[in-house]
């Protein structure tokens, strides 16, 4: 049962607060202990409208907004539009259907078909920061890029890929966020060998196809270990298996790594074991692409995803 529940039927007071633009088809509305509402609308439907919604009138009928974290405020003009402050400290003014449609604050598109492979370690003590992180990073990324691929493959030989391979999953696979955050915490929970180079050599060598020849391929190694590695324990040795993939173009290739080391802010009760990111060969293969690495301890963690997605774009160029 609802502890509290607010009840009130739309009146000029209401319409001024909530800037509805549907006043006139809307009966009632009561505020969940959620913090969302169930409207009543004057047809007798009844829906389910978060305080976005209600804000811009999106209501009787509510439509599917387009997620977009990088709206930080908005306020309604006299004129109907509203102002909008963006994430990058830019303004726009946008319609409440621009809103609807995702458009305002759109960040920038990749300017090239991505293909993208997670190597995730087993890390079951980092599941809510790394579920938050991950959840981030893919709404950016779904805005930017209209042609990718992705892979999730676990820190083992064992176990075969969590995503992505053999059946594709890409842009035009149904529900991707879900999709991909489920089965990047699925890997994270998997059987941990602490093995990172190997499952990603042996992955892509027995799958070449996943590589489109049009398209970056951008690695994203995780973990909060050393790499137990047997086959390949040298970045030059991975490096090299990459660019023959890449026709031998490693301009096309970009590794990221997030990691929990003690150089990378984390306390010893956070990370499996006392080792340090710099010097690594987990440090020689992401300088060696111009990639970038994230700290799992970092209370930032979440905006730091969205900005490995938004880093993207300046280096996913035709």
């Amino acid at each position: 049962m609802k502890a509290k529940i607010s009840i009130f039927v739309l009146s000029l007071f209401a319409c001024q607060t909530f800037a509805m633009r549907n006043i006139s088809e809307v009966k009632g509305m009561q505020i969940r202990d959620d913090g969302s509402y169930d409207v009543i609308c004057t047809d007798g439907s009844r829906e389910i409208a978060s305080p976005l919604d209600i804000r811009i009138g999106n209501i009787c009928p509510n439509r599917p907004i387009v997620a977009n974290a990088n709206i930080i405020s908005l306020q309604k003009r006299q004129d109907g539009q509203f102002n909008i402050l963006c994430r990058d400290g830019s303004s726009v003014t946008a319609s409440a259907d621009d809103i609807v449609a995702g458009k305002p604050c759109s960040p920038p598109a990749y300017g090239a078909p991505v293909d993208m492979i997670w190597i995730v370690g087993g890390m079951t003590e980092q599941q809510a920061n790394f579920k938050s992180g991950v959840t981030q990073f893919m709404t950016d990324f779904l805005q930017r890029s209209s042609s990718w691929r992705m892979a999730v493959v676990g820190d083992n030989t064992q176990q075969g890929p969590f995503l992505g391979i053999p059946n594709v999953f890409d842009n035009t696979s149904a529900n991707p966020l879900q999709t991909f955050v489920d089965q990047v915490i699925q890997a994270l929970n998997g059987y941990d060998q602490e093995l990172i180079f190997d499952p990603l050599v042996a992955t892509l060598s027995q799958n070449r196809n996943f590589i489109r020849p049009n398209a970056k391929l951008v690695v994203v190694l995780t973990n909060d270990a050393p790499d137990a590695s047997k086959q390949y324990v040298k970045a030059t040795q991975v490096l090299q298996f990459l660019t023959s993939l890449k026709g031998g173009r490693t301009q096309d290739i970009t590794v990221y790594g997030i990691f929990g080391a003690s150089d990378l802010n984390c306390k010893p009760d956070q990370i499996d074991a006392n080792w340090n990111y710099n010097g690594s060969e987990f440090y020689a293969l992401i300088n060696a692409t111009g990639g970038k690495v994230y700290s799992l301890c970092n209370a930032s963690f979440g905006a730091s995803l969205m900005n490995m997605s938004s880093e993207l774009s300046a280096r996913l160029k035709p």
